[in-house]
Parts: C-alpha cells; sequence; structure tokens
C-alpha cells in the first residue's frame, strides 16, 4: 500500500515540475521579446494595435443613440457593420508624486466603439455613418471619403502596426479625428 502512494506521489511531483518547467519557459521567453534590442539599441514592446476604425460621438450627439451601421466603400466593393457604443472616457491627470504619476478615467457624456476591419489599407475609401435611437429610427446620416493612417502603437522607431482610421461625430457631421 505504501508503494503505491508513493508512485502516486511521485507522478504527481513530475507533473508539478513539468508544469514550473513550462512556466519558467514562458517567462523566459516573454523577457526575450522585451530585450529584443541587445547592445543599447532601442527596445521595442510587444504592444499591437487593432487594424479597423475608431468612432466617438460627441456629448451633444449622443443623448438617444441606441447603436447604428457603418459603409465602407473600397474599389467598388462596400461592407456593412453593426455599431455598438459603450460610454466614451477619458483620462484626467490626477498630478504626480515623485516619481509615481496617475491618472482617473472619467466619462465624457459621449460615446465610443471600435470596428475590426480585415484588410483596411492606407487607400482613401468612402464612409457612411447611420445612427439609431432604440426604436430604430434614424437620429444621423453623413459620409465622407477618407484614409487610415499606420500606426505606430510602439513610437515611431520601432515597427510599423496596422492601419487605423479615427472618426468623430461632432457639430451635425462627421469627421476625421486628427
Amino acid at each position: 500500500m505504501a508503494t503505491m502512494e508513493s508512485a502516486a506521489h511521485r507522478r504527481a511531483g513530475r507533473r508539478l515540475r513539468r508544469i514550473r518547467r513550462a512556466g519558467y519557459a514562458v517567462v523566459a521567453l516573454a523577457a526575450a521579446g522585451a530585450c529584443a534590442a541587445v547592445g543599447g539599441g532601442r527596445q521595442c514592446t510587444l504592444t499591437a494595435a487593432i487594424e479597423g476604425v475608431s468612432l466617438s460621438v460627441a456629448p451633444a450627439e449622443a443623448a438617444e443613440v441606441d447603436g447604428g451601421t457603418m459603409e465602407l466603400c473600397r474599389g467598388g466593393d462596400c461592407e456593412e457593420y453593426d455599431l455598438r457604443f459603450d460610454p466614451e472616457t477619458a483620462a484626467v491627470d490626477q498630478g504626480c508624486d515623485g516619481d509615481t504619476c496617475s491618472a482617473r478615467s472619467e466619462p465624457t457624456g459621449g460615446l465610443a466603439t471600435r470596428v475590426e476591419v480585415e484588410h483596411l489599407t492606407t487607400d482613401r475609401m468612402d464612409v457612411r455613418v447611420e445612427l439609431r435611437d432604440s426604436g430604430g429610427e434614424a437620429l444621423f446620416s453623413d459620409e465622407l471619403a477618407a484614409a487610415a493612417e499606420t500606426s505606430y502603437p510602439n513610437g515611431p522607431d520601432c515597427p510599423a502596426g496596422p492601419p487605423q482610421l479615427a472618426l468623430r461625430i461632432e457639430d451635425g457631421s462627421l469627421q476625421e479625428r486628427g
């Protein structure tokens, strides 16, 4: 009986050691990625960016908005996307204490959404946005020609990320956010 318990105990110990080794490997890989530049060059993190369109709705335009649609037309092909909004927030500086600085997130009264768009390019495209209330009634409709821009989520000295287009609905019109 004692040998069966010992065998089970040994198996559990081996399994635990394998799990630990796998954990060490993950930590080592993460450290290697963070320290990609050996010898003092610029270090680029693994921060990623989402390929797509971000849309914010100014507080004055957001009161009755429940959802909407966005149509992107590129090279004669059009795709329609459903828009589901979240409350928009902004960072509010809370100052610094020595080397530690902080900020808090505060609602703006506006709305925001992000739409992932596959194969987005920096070519100009036609964008049409329609916003609706909870009963499906159209509240807003506008369009513009715009081009996504290449993103640099780790800064201009690091490799480029995917294209992104930032839009805002404000003062009764659809605008590129710059």
